[in-house]
């Protein structure tokens, strides 16, 4: 899979809500020995994303929002709600909807000159590391990403992997014909972690 850098942005996590704040002074007035001016930061409410999406997962795990108002024209969210795959609509193509709404979303703020942004994880609750991985090496191209997993292989595990191996790689690509049962045993041979098709340094 083809992997756009896209050097953009320097990246803010969100780790908490952000609610804005209003600051009150008194004024004195000719009219009034009362009155107060009150006024509001600029700072943007990013509670409940109630900005217009740029662009939007259609299984409303991950979107893209654009920051307005004063000191913000430069600023882009990327709220990600979760990086799971089977909660979602069809566990076996929606991957791909992830992909497209951030590469969608990174190519928009490019665009639009876009220079900081700001990762929003409030609520995630995780999910598998295809996802997350997709989007660091978008963020971060040149930087391979970390992944933490161990996998003793024993002898049943060897026997596995060879008779994966052997079926041939046309008959494991999904096809037009390919009932859902069909593609949904295809799509979990080629992501097995016996399978060397799917070694991250493979080709």
């Amino acid at each position: 899979m083809a992997r756009l850098p896209h050097p953009i942005l320097p990246v803010y996590l969100l780790k908490d809500d952000f609610t804005p704040t209003a600051t009150a002074s008194a004024a004195p007035s000719s009219t009034s020995s009362t009155t107060a001016a009150t006024s509001t930061t600029s700072a943007p409410y990013l509670l409940g994303h109630v900005y217009n999406e740029v662009a939007k997962d259609p299984n409303n795990r991950i979107a893209g929002y654009f920051l307005n108002g004063s000191y913000y024209e430069d600023t882009a969210v990327l709220y990600v709600a979760s990086f799971a795959n089977e909660l979602f609509g069809n566990e076996n193509t929606n991957p791909l909807t992830f992909q497209n709404t951030t590469q969608t979303f990174f190519n928009a703020g490019r665009a639009a000159n876009k220079t900081k942004l700001v990762i929003d994880l409030s609520g995630n609750g995780g999910g598998n590391t295809i996802l997350p991985n997709d989007l660091f090496s978008r963020l971060f191209p040149t930087i391979e990403s970390y992944v933490g997993g161990r996998v003793r292989v024993g002898d049943a595990a060897d026997i596995y992997g060879k008779m994966i191996a052997a079926v041939p790689d046309d008959v494991l690509l999904p096809n037009t014909s390919d009932n859902e049962t069909v593609i949904g045993i295809k799509s979990a041979i080629n992501r097995a972690p016996w399978n060397y098709r799917s070694s991250l340094d493979s080709g």
